[in-house]
């Protein structure tokens, strides 16, 4: 098939969604952390969905830049 191993983002939205999944992190565990608004089932949960994104996507290595 054509195409299957072809980007799925470019570098410039690849650093966008990392941009934008450090603004989430920062704001769950404010709420975590911090304000105590959520329970840690919930918190954990949501960060197992950010490194399952991170790592489908391919932003792991963009968080060492």
């Amino acid at each position: 098939m054509i195409g299957l191993h072809s980007a799925l983002l470019s570098l410039d939205q690849k650093r966008l969604v990392k941009d934008a999944l450090v603004l989430y992190i920062q704001d769950l565990q404010r709420k975590f952390y911090r304000d105590k608004l959520i329970d840690p089932t919930y918190y954990n949960a949501q960060m197992s969905e950010v490194d399952s994104i991170a790592e489908q996507l391919n932003l792991k290595d963009l968080y060492r830049q």
